[in-house]
């Protein structure tokens, strides 16, 4: 096939949860040997070592620079839309099997009068307007709330009359592809959950002796944060007492300062912080137990999935776990409640057997569920939602 994939933002290197996502699909896509047209929306220029390797698997590659200016700014428009406004306009093949749309974002490739396409599929990755609502209620700062409440009124708009002009919906969330089959009834037969992609091979689970409990994840989104202040003032005081018990924070600051309460949690010694690391590897490995204590944020949780893939027992609330597929006390353990968290935790701190057996059913629920070729096989075959 000749593909039209159409990225919200370069897909490599793949270091956080959106692009992961993007970059296995390019990947599985092209080991099924579909030939890929990708044009892919930027802020800045990959480097030159980033644009071969992406090259090296795509027909095609054209960059679209994002650009704000203050029309966007009073446009009716997602800020996210308007500054991808340039994909109207860029060149495209004269015709393409399907155009893959990477987030509603991209949705203005959709009024390119070159666009010629049999199929349109639209990736699903959040409910934007339900993530940015949460977002909004997370954040601290009275601008980014601000913002956060107008893109969300934008996307109530925008985002309908893209999913109207897909014929396909690939929802990356199980629980998001379930609310919105229920909600449209008369459409479901169009939406299906394609899980991300996982990695090529996954770290067996090992009996890691002391008590080093592990949270990862980028240290910017409000959502993380209010997560991680809740586990650190709730949940880790009814776990100092564990003898060897220690909490390391793992994420990157692209860019920013270290927000304030994690300076503090730092300075007291309630945690270690391991800021901007390029491989995780050894932290993933010397770790006994996950944790993702999120309280709010839409979607899939990537970095639930990705402990499970490095070999890690999770203990995470009903938001972290959203949209993996994952069962409480077959997977993963969920708890909601600060001392429910807690006696998790310990659990699987102290009964190792316990941290086997759930990160063994994990790995092979991703094994069976998240083989991202095996699912593209499946989704474009003939016969299969809107292929003809």
């Amino acid at each position: 096939m000749d593909i039209l994939h159409v990225a919200s933002d370069f897909p490599y290197p793949p270091h956080h949860g959106g692009r992961v996502d993007i970059w296995g699909r390019v990947r599985a896509l092209a080991d099924l040997g579909h030939r890929i047209h990708l044009v892919a929306t930027v802020r800045n220029r990959p480097s030159p070592d980033e644009l071969s390797v992406v090259q090296g698997r795509v027909a095609q590659l054209d960059l679209i620079e994002r650009r704000s200016n203050l029309a966007g700014l009073l446009s009716s428009l997602p800020l996210q839309v308007s500054t991808r406004r340039g994909l109207r306009s860029v060149p495209l093949w004269p015709h393409y099997d399907l155009a893959l749309l990477e987030q509603e974002f991209t949705g203005s490739i959709l009024e390119n009068p070159q666009l010629h396409t049999s199929r349109v599929i639209l990736r699903v990755h959040n409910d934007e307007p339900e993530f940015l609502t949460d977002l909004r209620k997370a954040s601290p700062s009275a601008w980014k709330q601000a913002y956060y409440a107008l893109e969300a009124r934008r996307f109530q708009s925008w985002s309908p009359s893209v999913f109207s002009k897909a014929d396909e919906l690939w929802f990356i969330s199980s629980d998001h592809h379930r609310k919105w089959a229920q909600a449209h009834p008369g459409e479901a037969g169009r939406a299906t959950w394609l899980p991300p992609p996982i990695a090529r091979t996954m770290l067996p689970p090992r009996p890691v002796p002391g008590a080093n409990v592990l949270f990862v994840g980028n240290l910017v989104a409000p959502t993380n944060i209010q997560g991680l202040e809740w586990y650190l003032s709730e949940v880790q005081p009814a776990l100092r007492q564990i003898p060897g018990y220690r909490f390391t924070i793992a994420g990157s600051l692209l860019g920013n300062s270290l927000p304030s309460s994690l300076r503090r949690a730092q300075e007291r010694g309630d945690c270690t912080l391991l800021l901007n690391a390029r491989d995780l590897t050894a932290v993933y490995r010397d770790s006994s137990v996950f944790v993702n204590p999120m309280q709010r944020g839409a979607s899939l949780k990537l970095k639930t999935v990705n402990a499970a893939e490095q070999g890690l027992p999770i203990v995470t609330t009903s938001v972290g776990n959203e949209g993996t597929g994952f069962q409480h006390d077959v997977h993963l353990l969920v708890a909601d409640q600060p001392a429910g968290f807690a006696s998790c935790v310990r659990r699987l701190l102290t009964v190792p057997q316990d941290r086997i057996s759930l990160t063994n059913s994990s790995q092979n629920f991703l094994r069976a569920r998240y083989d991202q070729g095996q699912q593209l096989c499946q989704l474009l075959a003939p016969g299969a939602l809107g292929a003809s």
